[in-house]
C-alpha cells in the first residue's frame, strides 16, 4: 500500500468516526436547554466565553461550534434569533458537564483537541508571546492581500486570540482607516488600505 493509499484510509476512518460520534450542545449553558448531535454536523470549533446570539460573556471559557439553524429551529434549543458572520448558523455551546457521559465523552474530547487541544486562556497578544493582535491582522493582511472576515478570525482564535480582541480590533483598524473593509459575494473582506 501507498502512503496516499494510507492516508485516503486512515481519513475515511476519521470520518467514520466523526459520524458515530455525538455531543449535546447548548445555547446558552444548561439554561439554554440541549440536543443531541453528530459531531460532523458542528463547524468553527474553538474555545471562548461569549455566546452566541446576544453575545452574552461568560465567567469562564467553554467549547463552542456552529451548527446549521435549521437543525436546531424546533429542537427546543432556545435561540435569540440573532447571527453573526457565519450567515444561517447558529453559535452553540458544548458545555464540559454534560458530555462526561461515556456516549458523549468521545465526541467532546475529539472536538477539544480540534479546537487547539487543552483548554487555555485565549490572549489578547503581548506578554503572552503572541505579537499584538492589531500587529498580527496586518501581517497576515500583507501576507494574503484580501481575506474573509469569518477566516480572518478563524485563523486568529485558532493562533491563540480572543475572539472579541480580534473582532474589536478589526472594528477600530476599520475606523482608523487602515484597513478597509468591503463585501464581495455577500462575505465581509478585509484588505490593508492602500498608501
Amino acid at each position: 500500500m501507498s502512503n496516499t493509499e494510507g492516508l485516503e484510509l486512515l481519513e475515511e476512518n476519521s470520518n467514520e468516526k466523526k459520524d458515530e460520534m455525538k455531543v449535546i450542545i447548548s445555547r446558552g449553558g444548561f439554561r439554554g436547554g440541549g440536543m443531541e448531535i453528530e459531531v460532523s454536523k458542528l463547524s468553527g470549533v474553538r474555545w471562548d466565553d461569549t455566546t452566541g446570539g446576544v453575545g452574552r460573556r461568560l465567567p469562564y471559557y467553554s467549547l463552542f461550534a456552529y451548527v446549521p439553524y435549521v437543525l436546531i429551529a424546533d429542537s427546543g434549543v432556545a435561540c435569540s434569533g440573532r447571527h453573526t458572520h457565519y450567515g444561517n448558523s447558529a453559535k452553540v455551546e458544548i458545555p464540559k458537564g454534560i458530555n462526561q457521559d461515556a456516549k458523549y465523552r468521545a465526541g467532546y474530547e475529539y472536538l477539544v483537541e480540534k479546537a487547539g487541544g487543552i483548554r487555555f486562556k485565549p490572549s489578547k497578544g503581548g506578554r503572552s508571546g503572541l505579537p499584538y493582535c492589531r500587529r498580527r491582522i496586518k501581517q497576515i493582511l500583507g501576507e494574503v492581500g484580501v481575506v474573509e472576515r469569518s477566516e480572518l478570525i478563524d485563523k486568529l482564535v485558532g493562533e491563540g486570540y480572543m475572539e472579541s480582541t480580534a473582532k474589536n480590533v478589526l472594528r477600530t483598524l476599520t475606523r482608523e482607516f487602515v484597513i478597509d473593509k468591503s463585501r464581495e459575494n455577500k462575505q465581509t473582506v478585509y484588505r490593508l488600505k492602500n498608501k
